[in-house]
This record gives structure tokens, sequence and C-alpha cells, in this order.
């Protein structure tokens, strides 16, 4: 059977999609996550967007499942979106000095490298920072919150750490004006950059990235330096990047999904990759502005039981020109 990890993808988007075509999911848990004290029953604070810790995630569920299904081929790739797209991207990182056998190649879209990367105006980082606060208290003692949040930042964080919070709680806190100036200089922070960041380093194995060239949330340009730093670091390289006019970050998963379905099923048939960098600008037949740029494709319940369920039809509809899983756990929903 063939083996995905799968990271923090939408459970109806990429998981669902593999399960059906006979890959097997292996959805990593996080740790922080899924359980939340130790054997000691102390905290285990999730080290949000810490590519380092959650590779090592990744490095664990992979015997764990293979421990628990003995059935499962030796054979996976490594897959996320997003925070887990540099899950994925640090586990290559990892296997270059702990290599796993049967590692086929990783693929991670819209991928998030390095924090101090994106515009620090960016209307998420007042949400990013809230995330990845809990971290910083629990690793660098000297640490306060009121380092780089205003009065009222540190109110929300209390909020968001009192009450366990996940997305639904994050984005109703409020995040205007709950950074200080100059926050991305704090000591912290860029200690914790250098320990959490992705690329720039070696990686191993086959490599394909997909990302929006509209992403609001990852920009296109902090994914093409990544690539670049991660070029200048190795003299052996197999990275296809794909880069996708008008889609944004989650629609990402939708509009690359037949690049990353081909790719993958390329893999187990051990069909040959050139040797490399070859980068693939895509161009749709449809223009942009006859569609919804964050538009899903499911199909939902109905409103109103007496009609029929409205199908949203997105990016993933849009028709590209073409060149004719392991999936890792996330954020909680």
């Amino acid at each position: 059977m063939a083996c995905l990890s799968l990271l923090g993808l939408t459970a109806q988007v990429a998981p669902y999609q593999l399960a059906l075509l006979g890959y097997v999911v292996i959805a990593t848990d996080y740790a922080g996550l899924g359980v939340g004290k130790d054997a000691s029953n102390k905290p285990i604070v999730h080290e949000y967007l810490n590519g380092r810790a959650q590779a090592n995630d990744v490095a664990y569920s992979i015997p764990a499942a293979r421990k628990a299904f003995p059935a499962l081929s030796e054979r996976f790739i490594a897959l996320g979106s997003s925070e887990d797209g540099l899950a994925a991207w640090g586990f290559a990182e990892k296997l270059v000095a702990e290599p796993m056998e049967g590692h086929l190649g990783t693929v991670a879209l819209s991928p998030a490298t390095r924090l101090l990367n994106l515009p620090p105006t960016a209307a998420i980082m007042p949400q990013l920072l809230l995330m990845i606060a809990p971290s910083l208290i629990a690793t660098y003692p000297d640490f306060d919150p009121a380092q780089i949040f205003t009065l009222e930042g540190q109110q929300s964080l209390e909020t968001y750490m009192a009450l366990k919070g996940c997305n639904s709680i994050l984005f109703s806190l409020p995040s205007a004006n709950i950074l200080k100036n100059g926050w991305q200089g704090n000591i912290t922070i860029q200690k914790w950059q250098e320990n959490a960041a992705v690329s720039g380093k070696p990686i191993r194995g086959y490599m394909l990235i997909i990302q929006g060239a509209v992403d609001s949330i990852i920009s296109p340009q902090s994914v093409t330096d990544a690539i670049d730093r991660t070029l200048e670091a190795i003299a052996w390289v197999r990275i296809e990047y794909h880069l996708l006019p008008d889609v944004s970050h989650a629609p990402a998963m939708y509009a690359g999904l037949q690049t990353y379905l081909d790719w993958i099923a390329a893999r187990f048939l051990d069909h040959p990759i050139e040797p490399g960098f070859t980068q693939h600008n895509r161009q749709p037949v449809r223009p942009a502005s006859s569609q919804h740029l964050e538009a899903d494709w499911f199909s939902k319940r109905p409103q109103n039981p007496g009609r029929r369920p409205n199908i949203q039809v997105s990016d993933f509809s849009r028709l590209y020109s073409v060149d004719i899983v392991e999936v890792l756990g996330g954020m909680p929903p």
C-alpha cells in the first residue's frame, strides 16, 4: 500500500482525494495539538511555524504508523500546505543527516519558510505572532510578550492562551495595533527565526513546490527567495516549481491538485526526474475575472432543506495549459 504522510491539509481537500486514489494517508499529530500534556503531566506547547520541531514530528509519525499497520508500504511521500509546507520542507532537510528508507519525495504547497521574509505589515502578521508567542514563552526564559506586543496585544494573547484558542477564536480577537514598532528586531524573535526557518540548506530527494501568484499570506517572492537560497546550498538538486497565476493561498491546493497528484503517482511508478531546477508558469484558459479568488469546490449542505445544495466551483475548475503522502498535521480547525 502506497503511503503518504499528510500535513495539515483540510480533510476534504488532500487526504480525501488521496485516499480515494488508494493511498494510505498518515496525518501527523504535531506536538501540543492532539496531546496537550506529557507523561509527567507537563503541558506540551505547540511550536507553531517551527519547521525543525514539526519535521521531528513527521519523522516520528512514519515508524509509528508502520508499527501500528505492518502492511504499509516502505515507500512514502511527505506533502503539506502552508505551515505544513514548512514542515514538509523541514523534513526534507532533516533527511540529509537522518535518511529514512522509502522516502520518494516532498510536496510543499504555499509553504511558509521564514516568518521574517513576509512583509512586516502583512494583514496576517498579528495572528501569526499570537500563535507563535506561546512557544516563545515556553522556550525562551528571557522573553516577555511586552517586548513585542502592545497592551492590547498582550490582552489578546492572554485571551488566546486562556481559551486554548484555535482559528475561530484567534480571528475574533482584536488584531489592529497589537504589535510594537520594530518587533522583528527583537532578539528572541531573531533566535527563534534561525532555529525555526527552513530553506537555504541541503534537502534530500525530489521536491515539488506549488505557489499561488496572488497569495496574500505567503508572498510568492518569499517562496522564490527560499528556492534561491536552497539552490545556492546544494549542488545536486531536483526541484520542480509551479507558480499559478491569479491563485491565492488555500486555492493553490485546488488549482494544483492535478499537478501534485500526477507528480506523486510518477514517484511511486519510479519515473525519472531530470536533474536541476525547473519552473513552470501556468496560464489559465479562463480569465481571472471569471473566478472568485477564495472560492472552494465543496458541495455544501443546503441552508434550506427544501432547496438544492449550493455548489461552489473555485480556482480548481480553472483549466491550465499543462506540460502534457504523508499529510502533516497542523493548526487546529
